[in-house]
């Protein structure tokens, strides 16, 4: 037991680090001279957690420079985007015009994707096209303003369906994608109707008809405003304003 005797046999124990940051933070918020709440460390905008270490937002940003930091206030811990690496610490640049993007933060794997957002429109299913573009307003929202809306006459009465559509690109390509209810079918909402029933998800159908909402009564020949909210602090829904 005291003499050593080297083996005529020998193994290489190879040990990969995983690229998930050691320390996951439990809140996200952007701070910086690109965001649109500013360099002001107490107005950024806690981001929506999707699932453990991811979180995402539906934000613009402009020329400047921005930090992602672990709490508005004290002395936080900050990351940095690099193309498309996380990595604690340093800060951002942004170059160029002010864009709409999607962007999803994940510290399990240090990664960040941007998704351009170049357009949203509103679906009007009885016609099979966008009837009206919704732009953008700010803080994760959308908006239309007096908008006519005049439901289409069929022979069975008069069709409300719509839905949304968003324009995206990946960085490589446009392509489209779409919003509406998690019902195949709705009734007309009236004043009194729960909340949930606006909101809305990503539906891989992108056909005329399914999972369309379906306008109040009241707005039928009416100016009304349409609001989409992805903002941070609430399930993603809409809502439309009868004037």
């Amino acid at each position: 037991g005291i003499n050593e005797v080297k083996s005529s046999q020998a193994r290489t124990i190879e040990v990969e680090r995983p690229a998930g940051s050691a320390s996951i933070p439990m809140d996200v918020f952007p701070t910086g001279t690109a965001t649109e709440a500013g360099a002001d460390l107490a107005n950024a905008i806690k981001l929506k957690q999707t699932s453990s270490g991811v979180f995402e937002v539906y934000t613009s940003l402009k020329a400047g420079s921005y930090q992602l930091v672990d709490r508005n206030s004290g002395t936080p811990v900050t990351y940095s985007v690099t193309g498309t690496t996380l990595k604690e610490g340093g800060s951002t640049d942004v170059a160029g015009s002010t864009k709409v993007y999607r962007i999803v933060f994940d510290f399990n794997n240090t990664s960040a994707t941007f998704t351009e957002v170049k357009g949203m429109g509103l679906w009007f299913a009885p016609n099979n096209t966008i009837q009206f573009s919704i732009p953008y307003a700010g803080n994760g929202q959308w908006k239309a303003e007096n908008q006519n809306i005049e439901f289409k006459q069929e022979g069975w009465g008069r069709d409300e369906r719509y839905k949304f559509r968003m324009q995206v690109n990946d960085g490589s390509a446009d392509s489209f994608e779409w919003y509406g209810s998690i019902n195949n079918d709705n009734q007309r909402p009236t004043a009194g109707s729960a909340p949930a029933y606006f909101y809305l998800i990503k539906i891989a159908n992108n056909d005329q008809w399914n999972y369309c909402f379906k306008f109040q009564t009241e707005a039928d020949m009416k100016p009304c405003d349409i609001i989409i909210d992805f903002s941070t602090t609430q399930p993603y829904t809409h809502k439309v304003v009868i004037k």
